[in-house]
């Protein structure tokens, strides 16, 4: 009896304000004050958003329709509607619309608020649009109008005669983008959630740029778990800004990017390397060996390595052949002990296309001198000189060589 009463009230209101404007051939369907409360939940492999819809005691409509726009790949898999609203998923004109909507007796009316508007998708959150209409009657066409060319209500958003604004949804999926990439985007979501008012004070959107900017710091030089830790004590502070400074909105873009962030640290790809002789041609071929995939969308930053031999040899390399990696000699031959030492880099960053357990060869150097019986070894021992490979500034060394040694055959 009582959800009945409620609903005969909201009635009431809406037909209330309809009959104001009922005097009027064309009302837009604008005048409304749409607030919106969002939370998130993290699955397994998905995330599930709440919104609970506000409409200000000062609105002059109720609300009847409201829609979230993202991008076309962000996978939604479920929309989840509040009692008396339908829902529809659609992709019109390369966008992806998430449609809620309802008749008189279930609309919002002005100074009250509604829950249960919900969808899953495993695309983390970014910053979408959303549309919304209060409800007037349907226009009046004036004669020899057509219906879609009413100035001040068919122009007033592309998608009707209502209100487009921001907020927060899933976004396109970031399966591909590394860390770094990621940390940038986090930083730009700060600015503008400071800048949309879902962060209170410019000192409080400036710490977070400054932890995630240290925290990008620390992956460039290597230092995964400093990062590992500064992300943590991210997540600590969003958690207890929630409370006061930071609102629904930049709570949900900052803990859940964070929390992505933090998870693609956790998994570490490795990449081995081995040394080979090309025996007719006296040339010594460098090659890795990843363990998992890694895409074109996957840069290699860095990579490293150090050939030795006796010094006893009189060997000398020859000038290096990388036409993928662009590697070369950095700088001379280093004698140790009774070893000479060559170290080997990349000059600049390489997309990368390597399968998992698949080997690929680096680069070649030939061997001058060869007399058939010298060895040659990848090596770790010297200082500054170790195996090194840096994909997507992470660090993805592995530094067990499946092939260490390789014997120059001369010709």
């Amino acid at each position: 009896m009582k959800t009945s009463l409620i609903a005969a009230f909201v009635v009431v209101v809406c037909l209330f304000a309809q009959m104001i404007h009922a005097q009027d051939s064309v009302v837009a369907r604008n005048q409304i004050q749409l607030g919106i409360y969002i939370s998130a939940i993290k699955g397994d492999t998905s995330y599930t958003y709440n919104y609970q819809l506000r409409n200000g005691g000062s609105s002059q409509q109720c609300i009847w329709q409201f829609w979230l726009i993202t991008p076309p790949d962000a996978a939604i898999s479920m929309v989840g509607s509040p009692i008396g609203w339908h829902s529809a998923n659609r992709i019109i004109d390369n966008q992806r619309l998430v449609e809620w909507g309802t008749v008189n007796a279930f609309q919002i009316s002005p100074g009250s608020s509604l829950g249960g508007s919900s969808l899953r998708a495993s695309s983390p959150p970014g910053i979408v649009r959303y549309y919304s209409e209060g409800y007037a009657p349907p226009p009046i066409w004036p004669d020899g109008m057509a219906e879609d060319s009413i100035p001040g209500y068919t122009d007033l958003t592309p998608y009707g005669p209502g209100v487009v604004g921001t907020t927060v949804g899933p976004a396109t999926s970031r399966l591909q983008i590394y860390p770094t990439a990621l940390i940038d985007t986090i930083v730009s979501f700060v600015y503008q959630s400071r800048s949309l008012g879902w962060i209170a004070s410019q000192s409080v959107a400036e710490k977070y740029t400054g932890m995630f900017s240290r925290t990008k710091t620390d992956l460039v030089q290597g230092h995964v778990a400093l990062a590992k830790s500064r992300i943590d004590s991210i997540l600590q502070e969003i958690n207890t800004d929630s409370a006061t400074t930071v609102g629904s909105q930049a709570y949900v873009l900052i803990r859940f990017n964070a929390d992505y962030l933090k998870s693609m640290l956790q998994t570490s790809p490795k990449v081995k390397g081995g040394l080979f002789g090309l025996q007719i041609t006296s040339t010594l071929s460098v090659r890795a060996n990843p363990s998992s995939s890694f895409s074109n969308r996957d840069t290699l930053v860095a990579i490293s390595a150090t050939v030795r031999w006796q010094s006893r040899y009189s060997l000398t390399l020859g000038t290096v052949s990388s036409p993928i990696y662009g590697f070369g000699k950095y700088g001379t031959v280093t004698t140790v002990g009774s070893y000479n030492y060559q170290q080997f880099r990349i000059a600049t960053h390489v997309p990368l296309n390597w399968t998992a357990n698949t080997e690929y060869e680096l680069f070649t150097v030939p061997v001058n001198g060869c007399a058939g019986v010298e060895e040659f070894t990848l090596t770790n021992a010297l200082s500054g000189g170790q195996w090194f490979v840096d994909i997507d500034y992470l660090d993805k060394t592995d530094s067990i060589f499946y092939q260490p040694v390789a014997t120059c055959t001369g010709r």
